[in-house]
């Protein structure tokens, strides 16, 4: 009998035991995995300290009167419960509490598990951080694609912008983004019947502290090269060609006309024109830097145009900002291994900086100042 009672004492304490675990140990619902939240990859500048911060979301379900339900959903920091290491401490290490070190240039494997839950992140140590571009020039200080928006752009720090190359029906080439003067000029007047000699018949009447700054014309591509040709603190400058509205795409004759201007003025270096399809890219000759854009999201089709790009001789890749579809990690990693530049294009706001350095990109194409 005593044997039997000492059975059910073992028993029962092995039934609370369990009991007690389950009650301690994170449950696995799929609103718990917050691990697969964190980035596939990485990067951190070397000798440098960044802190990976590990959040886990918390669902609150309160009762109202009428007796539906309100969820407030708070993070909370569960780091200190985490446990990290890396694979390689030549090129990084990690600390308990998270903090990684940039030791050597290379990349590496990170681990971050929190009780039987791992995610496994490619940490890559790096030189330095995104490049920022002015998009359209410092437009949140000046009107858009504006010889004034481009020279505050260098005022701010920048070392780099993009413009928006648009011909008209005389072959003139225009920096507007739009097929009209409506936005920019308050005129109903398409851009392709705009002749060079009433150019500054319209001035520019919209856009940020118009009233505060000189007056301003619609530019033409001519006189921002010549601004960046004299410009040596730019490094690089972005052409993007506009879908012209009657004709479609810019032909080998235009294409013909705009690389003489960037080689009359030794820009082969210095700008890179890019666009969305990929004929007019074909037209230009090797000497012109050269990038696709895109709005692609899936990674294989991403790494097909990546393939592309390299079989053409098309050095970078510009992809739409998606929040909720960054960029593939495995398409980053193919991209920079056949040796492309990738920016992400349009950045408004720092928590899409954030996203976009946890990424990878190369570039950030901005509508405002979010460098430090």
């Amino acid at each position: 009998m005593k044997k039997n009672r000492h059975s059910l004492i073992i028993v029962s304490v092995l039934i609370v035991g369990v009991l007690l675990s389950a009650l301690f140990v994170p449950s696995a619902s799929a609103e718990d995995d917050f691990l697969g939240a964190l980035p596939d990859n990485l990067y951190v500048k070397i000798n440098n300290r960044e802190k990976l911060v590990v959040k886990k979301p918390v669902t609150n379900t309160y009762e109202l009167y009428n007796g539906a339900t309100l969820e407030e959903v708070e993070e909370k920091n569960v780091t200190q419960s985490c446990r990290f290491s890396v694979e390689n401490e030549e090129i990084a290490t990690v600390s308990e509490d998270g903090v990684i070190h940039g030791r050597a240039l290379g990349s590496t494997m990170l681990s971050v598990r929190f009780y039987d839950r791992e995610k496994n992140i490619r940490l890559f140590v790096t030189e330095s951080d995104p490049d920022f571009v002015a998009h359209r020039g410092a437009m949140d200080y000046a009107p858009e694609n504006t010889l004034y928006a481009f020279s505050k752009a260098v005022e701010l720090g920048y070392d780099r912008f993009e413009f928006d190359a648009n011909p008209s029906n005389d072959g003139t080439l225009y920096v507007l983004h739009d097929f009209d003067l409506i936005k920019m000029c308050g005129v109903d007047k398409a851009l392709g019947e705009l002749t060079l000699a009433e150019r500054h018949d319209y001035p520019i009447t919209n856009g940020v502290n118009v009233d505060k700054i000189e007056t301003q014309y619609i530019p033409l591509v001519d006189e921002v090269l010549d601004y960046i040709a004299k410009t040596p603190s730019l490094s690089d400058a972005y052409i993007h060609l506009k879908k012209i509205a009657k004709t479609g795409g810019w032909n080998e004759k235009m294409v013909a006309d705009l690389s003489s201007k960037i080689r009359n003025r030794g820009l082969c270096g210095r700008v890179t024109v890019c666009s969305s399809r990929k004929t007019e890219l074909k037209y230009f000759a090797r000497d012109i830097k050269t990038a696709v854009l895109t709005t692609e999201t899936d990674a294989q089709k991403l790494i097909s145009l990546a393939d592309w790009a390299v079989e053409n001789g098309v050095e970078g890749i510009l992809q739409q900002y998606n929040s909720k579809a960054l960029p593939p990690a495995e398409f980053v990693t193919y991209a920079h291994d056949k040796g492309l530049r990738l920016a992400s294009y349009t950045i408004t706001d720092s928590e899409q900086v954030a996203n976009i350095k946890a990424s990878g990109m190369d570039e950030i194409l901005s509508n405002c100042v979010l460098f430090e």
